[in-house]
């Protein structure tokens, strides 16, 4: 391999682990700005979920098998 490609390769690597570890110092606060995209606080919308989904099959019963 050319000098170029193994300076190349080096810096890639550098920017990967210098990601990797600025992921793993800020994962608790990444993992808010993720969970929070919708406006909602996290787990809130999963937990109603499932009464708007009883709900919606009530409404249809031809979705149901019974």
């Amino acid at each position: 391999m050319s000098t170029v490609t193994i300076i190349v390769v080096v810096i890639w690597n550098v920017l990967l682990f210098a990601a990797l570890a600025t992921m793993l110092v800020r994962r608790e606060r990444l993992l808010q700005w993720i969970t929070q995209l919708d406006g909602q606080q996290g787990l809130g919308r999963v937990a109603s979920g499932d009464e708007d989904w009883a709900a919606f099959l009530k409404d249809h019963p031809e979705l149901t098998d019974r």
